[in-house]
């Protein structure tokens, strides 16, 4: 698989109104993200923007002055998908971040930013085999199993729904599960080789205090991704 070696920094940040492929919308929505983290001026270099929908993946590269080049791409259908179950291949998500690397490695990338959809995951057992992406559309959680009693969701940023990971995994926990990706985590993982995310993508899973950032003990033979406010290296 080809990935890059490079900072990123992944936001969950969701704008419903912008459904448009217009490269001025795309930079300035990347630019808002790092105005408000006080970074707009990381975007001299030449930058890897993704933004990862439900429906489409949108990316381009950005030097400051001008879009190098941009794509839009469907997002992966689902393999297994019913009332409640929806799944994404990991080998279709495996082909669309390796034509995004292929298509964009040209531009001697630098760093990337990634935006994706919340409430994605991937789980890695203990054979280092990792399963499908399941879905926020995935609504398998029982959000009155037992266990749910433990955790504060308030203090989690989220709440108690259907399509929470940490309901999933506690309401049917994975066979032989190891490690426990978000999406997020994921590309990060296939552009830095870390399993490792910013807050606002771990905290969504609803496995971590929103304000220390620990994690909850609740899994205990599955690892989780570091949680961050930082940059990505």
């Amino acid at each position: 698989m080809f990935s890059f070696t490079v900072p990123c920094l992944i936001i969950t940040y969701k704008s419903r109104k912008i459904n448009v492929l217009c490269n001025k919308i795309h930079v300035h929505f990347f630019s808002c993200i790092l105005q408000s983290i006080g970074k707009e001026d990381s975007f001299s270099l030449n930058s890897l923007c993704i933004d990862v929908g439900s429906t489409f993946v949108k990316f381009f590269v950005y030097n400051g002055k001008e879009v190098l080049f941009a794509e839009k791409v469907k997002f992966p259908d689902p393999i297994l998908q019913n009332n409640t179950v929806y799944e994404i291949s990991i080998k279709s998500i495996d082909i669309l971040l390796d034509d995004i690397f292929e298509k964009t490695k040209a531009y001697c990338v630098t760093q990337c930013f990634i935006s994706v959809q919340m409430h994605d995951y991937i789980i890695r057992d203990k054979n280092g085999v990792f399963g499908n992406c399941v879905s926020w559309k995935d609504t398998t959680a029982d959000i009155h199993t037992p266990l749910a009693k433990n955790i504060d969701f308030y203090k989690n940023g989220t709440s108690a729904k259907r399509n929470l990971p940490i309901l999933k995994l506690l309401t049917v926990p994975p066979k032989d599960a190891c490690e426990f990706f978000t999406l997020g985590s994921y590309i990060a993982y296939r552009l830095t080789g870390k399993n490792i995310t910013h807050k606002t993508d771990g905290c969504a899973s609803g496995f971590f205090d929103a304000e220390t950032l620990r994690p909850l003990s609740l899994l205990k033979n599955i690892s989780l991704p570091k949680v961050t406010q930082k940059v990505i290296k």
